[in-house]
């Protein structure tokens, strides 16, 4: 016999999963902004985070990208490592400077942050 889920529960999870929040290694980060809303709702939960980064293409109009794997290390310790649900992911990391990582189809990028930078930015061509 199955049992109902309660309303409240699936709600929780449903919210969850439409803000992309996720754990990795323990690390906390929120991934998103997918569209002007998308974008404002991320923006409302940027002052719990220390590292903003954008995921883009070059170019005179350069696209958001998402579904990118993210890596993240420090002294060539990987310290966190998940999939961006969208453009933009904002993480916490304990201060200090760090390498952030992805990799689109053959080509990978790496950027130097530091934490307190809110808008990070990977392009790919």
């Amino acid at each position: 016999m199955r049992k109902p889920i309660s309303t409240l529960a699936l709600l929780g999870t449903l919210a969850v999963l439409a803000t992309g929040a996720q754990a990795a290694d323990s690390v906390p980060h929120l991934c998103g902004g997918v569209g002007f809303d998308g974008r404002a709702a991320m923006r409302r939960h940027e002052h719990a985070y220390n590292l903003g980064i954008w995921l883009t293409t070059t170019g005179k109009r350069p696209r958001f990208l998402a579904y990118m794997p993210i890596t993240i290390s420090r002294d060539g310790a990987t310290v966190a490592k998940f999939t961006s649900d969208g453009p933009l992911c904002y993480v916490k990391l304990p201060d200090g400077v760090y390498t952030v990582s992805s990799k689109r189809g053959d080509e990978t990028r790496s950027i130097k942050v530091h934490t307190g930078q809110m808008n990070a930015y990977l392009r790919f061509k």
